[in-house]
């Protein structure tokens, strides 16, 4: 790794920081402002939901919660909004109270289907525009900045919970 000076580093942060509010933006944009990416994370889970395993009732809020790494006051804020939307369905386990099933709507199939479409046709562009070769290095280099995040995130996890692992300086 390179050395440089802190001007250089907060240069580069500050570009960073920069093409990372301009790809929110752009995210948003193609979300057509309708849903948020959490809300399109939970229509996923519950299409797949639907199309893999046809029998069952739907996922449970605790299940939502769980895969999306969240709590269950910001889960059951989410559902209720896209209840709102029609979206999604919530019914309880008439066998235990406690369990509420969630499932997707005809109404979240087509809003999943219709961003999915804008997903795909904006990203056909970007490919065109930009050419395989630049979009495989791009491709790499979101993936190893995701992995360099992923592990210093992990590492603060465990020196806050007093299990950490040593990092390298």
């Amino acid at each position: 790794m390179e050395t440089m000076n802190e001007e250089e580093a907060a240069l580069l942060r500050d570009r960073l920081i920069t093409s990372t509010m301009k790809m929110n933006k752009a995210h948003r944009n193609i979300m057509n402002g309708k849903i948020s990416p959490m809300e399109m994370c939970t229509l996923e889970m519950l299409d797949r939901v639907r199309r893999e395993y046809p029998d069952r009732k739907g996922v449970k809020v605790s299940e939502i919660a769980k895969k999306l790494k969240i709590s269950m006051p910001q889960v059951s804020r989410m559902l209720n909004t896209m209840e709102k939307k029609e979206y999604i369905l919530r019914v309880m386990d008439p066998d235990d109270r406690r369990n509420v099933y969630v499932s997707i709507t005809d109404k979240g199939i087509e809003q999943r289907k219709s961003i999915l479409d804008n997903l795909n046709d904006c990203l056909n562009t970007i490919i065109i525009n930009m050419g395989a070769e630049k979009i495989e290095t791009l491709s790499e280099i979101i993936t190893e900045m995701s992995e360099i995040i992923e592990r210093e995130f992990e590492n603060e996890l465990g020196k806050n919970s007093g299990k950490g692992k040593e990092t390298k300086q």
